[in-house]
């Protein structure tokens, strides 16, 4: 059988389909356990892209869970996974002993103390762990936090609307702040289409056209509390 071209859904290159793979959008890992029986987006996408993000979203990941509270039983799955990640004992193989050992100390030297509410870099989901307490943050790459929030827009928006973000397009990344929150619920929330996947994963989307113009917003609820919303809009120098 002849090796068919396939378009990758996030760099839009077309590739041979034995060098693309089936990749979930929003990685299993995200979703607790009690999610398995619920359907997950999957595109298609060249092999270098899908290393690429999967790197990205495990190490994203892992940061963000552990700002979780323990309390909520609903994500005690995922802070699960978040300690046996770390954990040399949960090891199959001297290789995956010294990866999670890595994976343990480099996590320890992107920890950092936080000095103020509304200290420089705070994102502003993580405001309430310091209002309860928590003097500690660790360092999540701006850059690859809004990679990853791209390719999950370029995902959904393939799966939903079955289009393509094209070249000359963008996506934008905003994390919603409190005065901010209101005003994005309020206009995405009233008018979009709210796409549920089990307890804490929830993404709502707004999209228009008209006379072959389009606009689309992506507002994502994780875990119940990391909130963030994305655009879709024309490159400046397009």
């Amino acid at each position: 059988m002849q090796d068919q071209l396939i378009q990758c859904t996030y760099c839009l290159k077309h590739v041979l389909q034995s060098e693309t793979t089936e990749d979930h959008v929003i990685a299993r890992s995200w979703f607790p356990k009690v999610d398995k029986d619920v359907e997950k987006w999957k595109v298609p996408c060249c092999i270098e892209c899908n290393n690429k993000k999967s790197k990205i979203e495990s190490d994203t990941m892992h940061k963000l869970a552990m700002c979780l509270s323990g309390d909520d039983p609903s994500y005690a799955d995922i802070l699960s996974k978040v300690k046996r990640s770390r954990d040399p004992k949960s090891a199959t193989n001297a290789k995956d002993i010294v990866h999670r050992l890595n994976r343990k100390f480099r996590t320890l030297r992107e920890i950092r103390p936080v000095h103020s509410r509304s200290q420089r870099g705070a994102l502003p989901y993580f405001r309430e762990n310091f209002d309860a307490g928590s003097r500690l943050g660790i360092l999540i790459s701006k850059k690859s936090l809004d990679h990853l929030i791209g390719s999950w827009v370029r995902g959904i928006h393939y799966s939903e609307l079955g289009k393509l973000i094209p070249t000359s397009r963008e996506v934008d990344v905003m994390h919603v702040t409190e005065s901010g929150r209101k005003f994005v619920h309020s206009n995405i929330g009233r008018f979009g289409e709210v796409i549920k996947k089990g307890p804490g994963m929830e993404v709502t989307i707004y999209h228009a056209e008209e006379d072959d113009k389009s606009e689309t917003y992506y507002q994502f609820s994780i875990w119940g509390g990391f909130e963030f919303s994305a655009w879709i809009s024309e490159k400046a120098n397009s």
